[in-house]
């Protein structure tokens, strides 16, 4: 890939976060109208990932676990998902065709949810959603909806995922959309949802010119480096490889609202 060169992992240049704190939140479609077996769920946890686990309360219908310093909680609704809320998620879900069918069948979820710093969200990713996998591990789920940016992914892409995953090579796709669309001149216009949910800046190209598959590769490129490395490039860089030039700009956001964003402008 033409980018692979592009991108360099910056350890040391981490960005100054906001210190205020942020609930990330995930439902799952269950088959059944019943929180998993506690039991099932900690032994996952503890020898799939190594990970602490102390189950502070587990009722029919609320649990409360300590993993690692964090706690998650886990609310069981007994009923769908309002079919308001996941209608256009199914409808954008490409890598997921049999979403709709597989979401109708669905009779109750669970709400998960992990509270904490900004500069914590990229961990606090990485913990719930290994807590879900636990959750596919030990009961029938059926898909995954990802709150904060209203994207569902099947069971099985979300565990392979996560029991694949590398810190250097997160998943992003799990907790960052990437959105595209042909706008008035013809042209395509690319952005992000859910970097700023992950303490960084989202990105917005607008009136691109590049074939679509090249702009979404580039994009997916930058949201992994920015992710992995906690780094934001800075105004007026010039990343350039080959016949590709791109200048960073900052702007104020134009598709999602007015919040500063990144931009690469084609040179």
């Amino acid at each position: 890939m033409w980018f692979k060169n592009l991108f360099k992992r910056k350890k040391s240049d981490t960005i100054k976060q906001e210190n205020k704190n942020i609930t990330t939140v995930a439902f799952v479609a269950l088959e059944n109208r019943e929180l998993p077996n506690k039991n099932n769920l900690r032994q996952y946890l503890e020898d799939k990932f190594n990970l602490r686990v102390f189950f502070n309360k587990w009722k029919e219908d609320v649990g409360t676990i300590d993993i690692e310093d964090k706690q998650v909680i886990i609310t069981l609704m007994p009923y769908p998902i309002n079919w308001d809320e996941i209608n256009q998620s199914c409808e954008r879900a490409w890598y997921f065709k049999q979403a709709r069918s597989k979401l109708s069948k669905h009779t109750a979820h669970l709400v998960i949810s992990i509270n904490g710093r900004l500069d914590e969200q990229i961990r606090n990713s990485i913990l719930l959603s290994k807590m879900i996998v636990a959750i596919i591990n030990s009961t029938n789920v059926l898909g995954v909806y990802w709150y904060n940016i209203q994207t569902i992914r099947s069971p099985e892409e979300f565990e392979n995922k996560i029991v694949s995953l590398d810190e250097e090579n997160l998943p992003i796709e799990l907790w960052v959309d990437i959105r595209m669309r042909m706008n008035g001149n013809f042209k395509q216009d690319i952005y992000t949802v859910g970097m700023d949910k992950l303490g960084l800046k989202n990105i917005e190209i607008l009136n691109s010119k590049l074939d679509y598959y090249i702009l979404y590769i580039f994009v997916y490129e930058v949201c992994l480096n920015m992710v992995s490395s906690c780094y934001e490039y800075r105004e007026k860089d010039i990343i350039e490889e080959g016949k590709y030039k791109f200048q960073v700009e900052y702007n104020k956001g134009s598709i999602i609202d007015n919040k500063e964003v990144i931009s690469f402008v084609s040179l």
